[in-house]
């Protein structure tokens, strides 16, 4: 028994003794080893002074986003050169663990064994002769003995005026949640701002409520979401908006879906709600779709580049046409499943899809080929109030009036337009353009 209870004391004091500046050790690794990634994956210079102790650590990081800030204003001339330096700086406090025997936060894992749990307070330095203020973020982080993280985040109330040129920020403290694996590949972020208002001379903006949150996983799945009880801009207030975002990524093939829904929306002479859009897209190809996308990145990025070059530009085109046959070959389609828009004059409704049939092309090139593998089918419903008033008002409206291509159905009007095998087919029926001469009288 009294053997028993010594290897239990000897135990106790390797855990709680002796543990934490082994687990110190690691957790200077593992900081060391984030630090080169995001080094590595971006173009942030990262420097660190990291002052190991037994049971405590602490550490100076600083970020220096000048070449990142450098390379996006030069890619855009309306942004201030002043904002091409922004360095941020944190400062660390870093509790070994397995078991930390002080808590830094309230959702700081308390029966699970830690490499460190560690509090960041961390300010953004902006150039004095831009911004003279500077926003504070304090994180508290625990990383597992994976290498994994997860931790929560507050932003401080903040409050910035320039009565000079009329600029105005308030925030009230943001409070969030936030994880991601060691690689920083896969991660999740969360937080609510429960009021934000911006001001820019005479433009404001003013958002209460602000709800984020969005999911990542490495060639998996990511999610998006965020919601507002309102938003003030100018003279449009809108009310209670939500949003989601989903992006799949299977078998090398991405879809990705979109949903937005607005209770109310108001100007000065109008009003709208509910409003509701849904958007879909299946059978896009990642390796494909990936390659096109680095194509005009790189065409947006090389400022060189005389975007008024012919040549340039016939360059471009054929590096994506010849990736058109594997982008197609999937057969892609993207889907308005809904656009509903309802106002006192009634509830306008549009669906759109738009396919392309794979199946149809053996060679890219070949215009004829995708235009017989394009499938388009548009419908579109309008309160008679509306399209009567569009009918008189606007001119486009007049020429589908001339050409009955809306019919009335009820108290709305209606339009399906069906372009299939290239044939166009209007509200069922087969389409031809009105004769010129026919047109003009």
């Amino acid at each position: 028994m009294k053997k028993i209870l010594a290897a239990l004391i000897v135990l106790f004091v390797a855990m709680f003794l002796i543990a934490p500046f082994f687990i110190g050790t690691a957790a200077e690794k593992q900081i060391d080893k984030q630090i080169k990634n995001i080094s590595r994956n971006s173009n942030v210079d990262v420097s660190n002074i990291y002052k190991k102790g037994w049971f405590t650590s602490t550490a100076e990081t600083t970020f220096d986003l000048s070449q990142v800030l450098n390379q996006y204003t030069g890619l855009n001339t309306n942004i201030s050169i002043g904002l091409k330096k922004i360095i941020v700086k944190t400062r660390s406090e870093i509790i070994h663990g397995p078991f930390p025997l002080k808590r830094l936060y309230s959702k700081q894992p308390v029966l699970k064994p830690v490499l460190s749990v560690t509090k960041n307070v961390t300010k953004i330095i902006f150039p004095p002769d831009v911004m003279d203020f500077t926003p504070t973020i304090i994180t508290y982080i625990s990383v597992l003995p994976n290498g994994n993280g997860i931790g929560a985040f507050t932003i401080p109330k903040t409050e910035y005026k320039n009565i000079y040129e009329g600029n105005e920020i308030k925030i009230g403290e943001v409070n969030g949640e936030m994880s991601f694996s060691s690689d920083l590949q896969n991660h999740s972020l969360k937080f609510i701002a429960p009021k934000i208002f911006l001001k820019e001379k005479k433009k404001e903006i003013a958002i209460n409520n602000f709800k984020f949150a969005t999911e990542n996983e490495k060639n998996k799945n990511a999610n998006f979401k965020l919601s507002f009880d309102n938003i003030d801009i100018e003279n449009v207030k809108i009310s209670e908006g939500k949003f989601n975002g989903t992006t799949k990524l299977k078998d090398g093939l991405i879809s990705f879906s979109a949903d937005l829904n607005i209770k109310k929306w108001k100007s000065k002479n109008e009003k709208a709600g509910p409003i509701e859009f849904s958007l879909t897209g299946k059978n896009i190809k990642k390796s494909a779709y990936d390659q096109i996308a680095k194509l005009l990145k790189e065409y947006k990025n090389n400022s060189s580049q005389d975007k008024n070059n012919k040549i340039a530009n016939v360059f471009l085109m054929t590096q994506i046409m010849a990736l058109l046959p594997e982008l197609l070959a999937e057969s892609p389609e993207i889907v308005l499943e809904k656009c509903n828009i309802t106002s006192s004059e009634g509830k306008s409704v549009i669906s759109t899809a738009f396919k392309i049939d794979g199946s149809k092309i053996n060679n890219a090139n070949d215009i004829k080929q995708l235009i017989k593998a394009i499938i388009f089918d548009f419908s579109m419903t309008v309160p008679e109030k509306i399209a009567e008033k569009y009918k008189s008002d606007d001119e486009n409206a007049k020429m589908f009036a001339v050409q009955k291509m809306m019919i009335k159905d009820g108290d709305n009007y209606k339009l399906n337009v069906l372009y299939k095998n290239a044939k166009l087919m209007i509200n069922g029926k087969p389409f031809s353009f009105p004769d010129k001469q026919q047109n003009s009288n």
